[in-house]
């Protein structure tokens, strides 16, 4: 284990721009992982971790739902897809229970009932905290090789043992929920009561973590550590570099070649709002393509001279690709009941490949399930056609394309705002139209802008958003987005303060949202 753990979120529940507080070591080609929150599951399917490590074993300290809010997630992606069972380990039976709820059968994982786990040569202690007064809730001490850390979980105390034990260094780290807010409600532990407990030598060694908000700055003014930096997407300094093309650089003189006003902490900022806005991004895409998919129903069902049927027929038939895909589907634990309920599936040997494979023979596929089968892109393809045969196409191709497009981008874990240099495209009229109507936006912010790739389909997704998502999806996640731009970016201002590029593009970015969502 390395002692110092790498993160996947440090954030509190109502602070999501900063991810679920969870942390994560590997060893032997194991991955640990220390609670398992609701945006967990998607950071580590996004990173490839679930399929890099031989076994996955779950520690939580609570069932708080920023703390175990994907775990169903994980073990049904892990045993259905990958055919591995996630170990989960706490030491109550409350956290089975929980996952039985929600309806994971306690085939697909294993369960470590205990306060005392060992693996690896690592052995894992639950320490009882004092959190929430309705839930029994731990911090774990993690001892490997004869090296031991503290793990908090959420708690507004330090047991008296581990702190003796920190004095006294037999505890090497401790990684500590903190908030900067005192209140008579106690549930997290004040930064002030932090700074009297640790002596000025020794805070180097504890790491603050679960935040509120962002007040980074003064936990290192006190000396602490700050878990912030230990996210997994700010390790990689390659990645981190590549939001070098937003500074300029020196043209000659001594410093010619090199960037202006640039400072590594800034391209380190940059990485961590690319990942708030990505994961932000895939969820607001994830709504439009819900709802796209249901006005494009209620349209059908509203269409006397279409059952729903014909219109398949005639798609599948134009578009034998995708019926190609639904043959590779068809062997899938989750889809493969659904399309052999409408598709005809016969085994067919492949003289090519040397082997037999599924070939669909026949089908009575309704549009409702054919939906559900085909991909962002392959609805995009049947939303086209059946417009353009039907008319009324409630929003414009050009736009949704460029939704793909940044959708994709973010699932390949794409950097969206490494360059906000304009000149890479050309915005379609559809976009113009919608942008031209904002009064705060003049002629050339618009041009100029809109012609850098990033914003344009950043853009252009909020555009989408605004037409199509239900006002009760909509009106939550835009407060996760302004909370983004209101806080977070506003919190580092003086980071890029000097740089016109970035400050203009948040800047036209920002009053896009302030007219779309007000």
């Amino acid at each position: 284990m390395n002692s110092i753990l790498k993160f996947l979120g440090c954030g509190a529940a109502f602070y999501p721009v900063l991810g679920n507080t969870s942390a994560y070591f590997i060893k032997n080609n194991n991955l640990y992982l220390l609670d398992c929150g609701e945006l967990v599951f998607h950071q580590l399917y996004e990173r490839g971790m679930l399929t890099r490590y031989d076994r996955i074993y779950s520690i939580i300290t609570h069932l708080h739902a920023d703390h175990v809010g994907s775990l169903g997630s994980l073990i049904s992606y892990t045993y259905f897809v990958l055919g591995k069972k996630v170990r989960v380990i706490h030491p109550e039976e409350s956290v089975r229970q929980l996952l039985d709820l929600t309806g994971i059968d306690r085939n697909a994982y294993y369960f470590e009932q205990c306060t005392r786990y060992e693996s690896d040569g690592i052995v894992f202690e639950a320490v009882p905290v004092r959190h929430a007064e309705d839930m029994n809730c731990y911090g774990y001490i993690i001892e490997d090789g004869g090296r031991r850390i503290y793990y908090s979980g959420d708690s507004y105390e330090i047991p008296e043992y581990v702190i003796n034990g920190f004095l006294e260094r037999r505890i090497e780290k401790i990684y500590q929920d903190t908030t900067n807010k005192v209140s008579s409600h106690r549930s997290h532990f004040p930064l002030s009561e932090l700074k009297e407990l640790i002596p000025e030598e020794l805070r180097a060694q504890v790491f603050c973590m679960h935040f509120g908000c962002d007040f980074s700055a003064e936990i290192e003014q006190l000396g602490f550590n700050n878990a912030e930096k230990y996210l997994a997407q700010i390790n990689n300094y390659l990645r981190t570099a590549s939001y070098r093309k937003n500074y300029q650089k020196y043209l000659n003189g001594p410093s010619k070649g090199k960037n202006i006003d640039l400072d590594f902490a800034y391209l380190q900022e940059l990485s961590t709002l690319d990942m708030h806005l990505r994961n932000l991004v895939t969820k607001m895409c994830i709504d439009i393509e819900h709802d796209l998919k249901v006005l494009l129903l209620e349209n059908l069902e509203n269409d006397s001279g279409e059952d729903g049927y014909d219109i398949v027929d005639n798609f599948l038939s134009n578009n034998p690709y995708i019926v190609g895909k639904i043959e590779a589907a068809s062997a899938s634990p989750f889809t493969g009941n659904l399309i052999n309920k409408y598709f005809t599936i016969q085994r067919v040997y492949n003289p090519q490949k040397g082997k037999s494979e599924n070939k669909i023979t026949a089908f009575d596929c309704p549009a409702w399930v054919l939906m559900e089968l085909l991909s962002f892109g392959d609805f995009i393809r049947f939303y086209e056609y059946y417009y353009g045969l039907k008319g009324g196409m409630p929003v414009d191709i050009s736009m949704i394309n460029l939704v793909k497009s940044l959708r994709n981008g973010c699932a390949h874990n794409n950097c969206i705002i490494a360059d906000l240099n304009p000149g890479s495209s050309i915005a379609p009229a559809a976009i113009y139209r919608i942008i031209k109507t904002m009064p705060d936006i003049n002629k050339n912010q618009r041009q100029k802008k809109l012609s850098c790739r990033a914003v344009l389909e950043f853009v252009s997704m909020l555009c989408v958003y605004n037409m199509v998502v239900s006002e009760k999806v909509k009106k939550h996640r835009i407060n996760e987005l302004k909370q983004l731009f209101d806080v977070r970016i506003r919190e580092k201002k003086e980071f890029f303060q000097k740089n016109q590029l970035i400050t203009s593009t948040f800047g036209f970015v920002y009053k896009v949202i302030k007219n779309l969502f007000g």
